[in-house]
């Protein structure tokens, strides 16, 4: 399974995309969303080199459907 990256038709920015290790969800952009829409928003930091061991221990895999 691979990420599939949503572009913006008017800027091209890449405003929302279904990751790999939740595919059932949606990874949204913040700058994209409009002002008052989330009340707060929770970043964590890692390397690229290890993403899977991060995105293992992240829990996000649990929300999705798909194994």
């Amino acid at each position: 399974m691979t990420a599939k990256h949503l572009f913006c038709s008017n800027c091209g920015v890449c405003s929302h995309y279904i990751p790999r290790s939740n595919p059932n969800g949606y990874g949204v952009t913040v700058h994209c969303l409009d002002p008052g829409t989330v009340s707060e928003v929770q970043v964590k930091k890692f390397d690229g080199e290890h993403w899977e061991d991060f995105i293992e221990g992240s829990g996000i895999t649990e929300l999705s459907m798909e194994p």
